[in-house]
């Protein structure tokens, strides 16, 4: 009986695994209250399990494709689990920002003016990519093509946080 039991936590574990070895790229966008919330999820394997990436915008309607929106806040995380452990390594970067305002960003618990850096300029220069590229807000949530280009964009924005260069970030283990 205990062979039967080892059996099927082994082949549990396995189907695990090989689900983990998949690559998902997801992107929607869609109404938040009275804002359009865009989101981005990139799933891939890694040797332990699986790196998990999300980009999460939530900004002021659009009137027009090519006008920068009055406010954007930006939630990044990425998380990197193992499978057979459990264990994790988070990185959370929340920001907000206005057209023609300041840039802060949440320290624990608190929001803080911060100095626009290369590092920051080029997370919103990314993040402003992206907005240019979603569809205009539908009022259900919609699916839509991330193109390659600022897939890898995004993917070394989360590739280059670390607290030196990103004031604010917030690392769990």
């Amino acid at each position: 009986m205990s062979l039967i039991i080892k059996l099927l936590v082994t082949t549990s574990l396995l189907c695990v695994g090989a689900a983990a070895q998949e690559r998902i790229r997801t992107a929607k966008v869609g109404a938040y209250g009275d804002q359009t919330r865009v989101i981005i999820a990139l799933v891939d394997p890694v040797p332990e399990g699986y790196k998990m990436r999300s980009m999460i915008i939530d900004l002021t309607p659009l009137r027009k494709k090519q006008e920068e929106p009055s406010e954007t806040h930006l939630d990044l995380t990425s998380t990197v689990r193992a499978v057979v452990t459990g264990s994790r390594d988070q990185k959370i970067l929340i920001l907000n920002w206005k057209k023609n305002g300041p840039l802060t960003a949440k320290c624990d618990g608190d929001w803080k003016e911060q100095e626009r850096t290369t590092a920051f300029e080029k997370i919103i220069n990314v993040t402003q990519a992206v907005i240019q590229i979603v569809p205009s807000t539908p009022k259900e949530p919609k699916d839509f093509e991330l193109p390659s280009d600022i897939e890898q964009k995004i993917i070394a924005i989360f590739d280059s946080l670390n607290a030196e260069s990103v004031p604010c970030l917030r690392q769990l283990h």
